[in-house]
């Protein structure tokens, strides 16, 4: 039995440490979607000009 509750713990902080690092990902994408709306805004303004 206490291998089995040593394996649920270990178990459980990999899960966390995944939801962190899951987390950190989506923060990354949000950062990077954002950073490409304002290119194609300023693009868009460039070409409006040309």
């Amino acid at each position: 039995m206490r291998v089995a509750a040593h394996e649920f713990e270990q178990l459980l902080r990999e899960h966390h440490a995944l939801l962190r690092e899951h987390g950190q990902a989506q923060v990354r994408c949000s950062e990077l979607v954002q950073a490409q709306a304002g290119e194609i805004d300023r693009l868009n303004a460039q070409a409006m000009r040309l």
